[in-house]
This record gives C-alpha cells, structure tokens and sequence, in this order.
C-alpha cells in the first residue's frame, strides 16, 4: 500500500526485501543492527498488531517507521480507514 508519494518521496508499507537494505544502511551509519526487528514489524503488520511504514527518496529505500497501535483510537483508526477506503477504490500499490 502506497501512503503518500510525490515526485520525489515515497511511503509505502514495508516490503520483504526491505530489511536487507534496512540493516546495511544502519550498518553503514555506525549502527549496530539485525534484521530482526525488520522481520519481527512485518510479522507484526500480517497480523495487524503494527503499521510498519518505509520511506523512498528518488526510488532508494532511506527510512523506516514502524509502530505497534492500539486499534479502535486515533491515528490508527484513521490510517487503517484510508487503507480501507484505497482498496475499495481499486487504487494499487
């Protein structure tokens, strides 16, 4: 699912193949980092537990998000509601 995109930015949801390029740029950056917590967001999205959300930059994967809701309140409600509302409309990622 596509979140926002411009001619520039993307925000999509995590995908597979993220983690890999994920953990080598926090690598890259000094960070110490398994792609643990990559797969353990995309676990958590199947079962709706989490919004696990990447940001491209010109078509380069150069951020993540991920973070556990509480459904039924607030900005989880409202994502899921424009999740809902892009399927229905027959809009793909």
């Amino acid at each position: 699912m596509i979140y926002y995109q411009d001619e520039a930015i993307l925000i999509r949801e995590i995908r597979e193949t993220d983690p890999t390029i994920l953990c080598q740029e926090e690598i890259a950056q000094g960070w110490e980092a398994t792609e643990e917590k990559y797969h353990l967001r995309l676990k958590d999205m199947a079962e709706q537990r989490a919004i696990a959300m990447v940001a491209e930059w010109q078509g380069n994967v150069a951020a993540e998000y991920g973070s556990k809701v509480i459904f039924g309140g607030g900005f989880a409600q409202w994502l899921w509601q424009c999740s809902a509302n892009v399927h229905q409309a027959g809009i793909r990622s």
